[in-house]
């Protein structure tokens, strides 16, 4: 018999980005959004929206009610504004320390990234998922200084359904 993993992931939280992905077919990687999506609505995943994402999508339109009974909306709290300081700070270290992985290619996101770091380390989540490209370099910097414990679920990869259910990388 199989050595078949045992799932762990109990939620992720959905970036702007892949929710953009997802909901817009000529997008690149919507196919591997909507495999995600559909994976994890159907094992019981907690999927997290935030204000923060709501809010940047609704600069161009309104999440659709379908894709919103899928999800939990995560309010940016007290704890979450305090891990996102603690990040800046040591951003700010970093960055007058000369160690900051986006020197020279700074993006204006990135204090909403952050944000959203912040909270899907506080839920305990497993999972960023994005399809912004920006986004693993940032968090693998905070993941080695120690202030972040998930990992970035990224779209322009094939569909990983080890790294979907385990938080494992696996096999591609």
């Amino acid at each position: 018999m199989r050595n078949m993993k045992t799932p762990c992931v109990k939620s992720v939280l959905l970036d702007t980005s892949f929710l953009i992905t997802l909901l817009n077919d000529a997008r690149n990687h919507h196919k591997t959004a909507t495999d995600y999506f559909y994976l994890w609505t159907t094992s019981k995943v907690t999927l997290y929206a935030s204000t923060i994402v709501i809010a940047e999508y609704s600069v161009k339109g309104k999440l659709e009610d379908f894709v919103m009974q899928h999800l939990t909306v995560l309010p940016f709290n007290y704890d979450h504004a305090l891990k996102t300081g603690e990040l800046v700070a040591t951003q700010a270290e970093a960055k007058k320390n000369n160690i900051w992985p986006l020197v020279g290619n700074e993006r204006d996101a990135v204090k909403d990234d952050l944000k959203l770091f912040a909270q899907t380390h506080l839920t305990d989540s497993h999972l960023l998922a994005t399809a912004d490209e920006g986004m693993p370099r940032l968090a693998d910097f905070f993941r080695s200084e120690g202030y972040l414990a998930f990992d970035i679920l990224p779209l322009w990869e094939p569909f990983n359904h080890d790294m979907a259910t385990t938080g494992e990388r696996g096999l591609l």
